[in-house]
This record gives C-alpha cells, sequence and structure tokens, in this order.
C-alpha cells in the first residue's frame, strides 16, 4: 500500500464531481462521474468490502500504481529494510 484517501481526495485527484455505487454479480465498483454525468473512472471494491453504504469507502493507492475501494483501516504496522549484499570473491 502506497497511501490511503478519502474518496473526496480521490475524486478531486480525478477530476470527478460525484460517485456512484455500483453492485453486480462480479462484486461492487464505484463510479466516479464528471459534472455532466459522463464516467470519469471506476475503482472496484475489495472483496471484504462488498455491500457497505458509499460514504464507508476509503482509497487505497496501491504501489503499482492501482486504486481500490475499501471500507477497512490500512496502516504501516512495521518496515524492515535490508542492505545490499556483498558479492564474494571466489
Amino acid at each position: 500500500m502506497k497511501n490511503q484517501i478519502t474518496l473526496q481526495q480521490y475524486a478531486e485527484k480525478i477530476g470527478a464531481t460525484n460517485a456512484e455505487k455500483i453492485e453486480g454479480p462480479n462484486g461492487d465498483f464505484i463510479q466516479f462521474l464528471d459534472a455532466k454525468g459522463a464516467k470519469v473512472n471506476s475503482i472496484p471494491c475489495g472483496k471484504k468490502s462488498q455491500g457497505n453504504a458509499l460514504e464507508e469507502y476509503k482509497v487505497l493507492e496501491l504501489e503499482d500504481g492501482a486504486f481500490v475501494a475499501t471500507v477497512n483501516n490500512y496502516k504501516v504496522a512495521g518496515r524492515m529494510s535490508f542492505a545490499p549484499q556483498k558479492e564474494t570473491v571466489k
């Protein structure tokens, strides 16, 4: 996870003025619309975040640049650094 932001922050980032939650047989997603009602973008809702009210969602920005909507709170619980390995001479 790279970052966790609100739905409003995500909407502002992509230039959307409205959002609607779409429920379907293959999972829920949130669709973002501009002021004229045209679709700007959509993001999936996480598997364990299906069936919740739109107001409960936050947006996770993942390391690969993808976004996913979730009702869960995520935070970095630990971090580990690794020093580069020295090559051994034989």
